[in-house]
């Protein structure tokens, strides 16, 4: 659904899933994200600062905060998140992070979004998804959750 730029529905979604992984930052920031670019972006903000708690390391959550605070007239929390973000990626990257989804949660989220899943496969230096042939089912079921690693568990079914 966010592929197709239905973000009102891809947002509903993520809403449902949001208590399935509470201490995630991904959930949050992806709404965050979507409810900037539907336009809503005081909706945005609170959902982005949501996720800055549970991840402050992540400047990509910062950029999208100095987005949408430039975009409300906000300079002062646009510049600081804007600074933030570069300090961040400038910053050699020891500190592991803690909010990532683990095999379980996203196999919880892909059960409660049951039939309406795609699987899709990011590749991480080719920005373009990749819809898979077989129905999610097929793809979650090849490999038990607790064999798969990380890399496997991050070809995720996504909203069809």
């Amino acid at each position: 659904m966010y592929s197709a730029g239905d973000y009102g529905a891809a947002i509903e979604i993520l809403k449902l899933i949001e208590p399935l992984a509470p201490k995630g930052s991904e959930i949050p920031e992806n709404i965050g994200i979507m409810m900037r670019q539907s336009g809503n972006l005081t909706a945005s903000v609170q959902y982005l600062l949501k996720a800055h708690k549970m991840a402050p390391e992540k400047a990509n959550i910062c950029d999208g905060l100095a987005h949408c605070y430039g975009n409300l007239g906000k300079d002062k929390e646009c510049q600081h998140f804007g600074r933030l973000s570069l300090r961040i990626k400038d910053a050699p990257q020891t500190k592991p992070r803690n909010d990532e989804l683990t095999v379980d949660q996203i196999d919880q989220i892909q059960k409660v979004c049951g039939k309406m899943m795609k699987a899709i496969r990011y590749d991480l230096f080719d920005t373009t998804p990749v819809e898979l042939d077989d129905e999610a089912e097929g793809v979650r079921d090849t490999k038990p959750a607790s064999e798969r690693t990380n890399s496997e568990a991050a070809e995720v079914a996504l909203p069809a």
